[in-house]
Formats: C-alpha cells, sequence, structure tokens
C-alpha cells in the first residue's frame, strides 16, 4: 500500500512514514488562509 501511496504523491515511501514539522511561511506571506489554522477546536 505504501509503494502505491508513494506512486500516487511522486515520492520515496519513507517520505510517507516520516513526521516533519512544517511552517507555512511562504504561504502565509503570500496571503493564503487556512480553513483550519490550529489544531483548537478540533
Amino acid at each position: 500500500m505504501l509503494k502505491i501511496g508513494a506512486a500516487v504523491v511522486g515520492t520515496e515511501t519513507e517520505l510517507l512514514l516520516k513526521s516533519r514539522w512544517v511552517i507555512p511561511t511562504r504561504a502565509l506571506e503570500a496571503g493564503y488562509m487556512f480553513r483550519y489554522p490550529g489544531l483548537e477546536g478540533l
């Protein structure tokens, strides 16, 4: 299943399993508004 998912996403299988902390600085600077900006209220 991971190989199929990796092929769809276009990445390696190990990258699907790793957790990354990402800060969307460029998207926010460009004015992107997230539907759910945080985990509060989920």
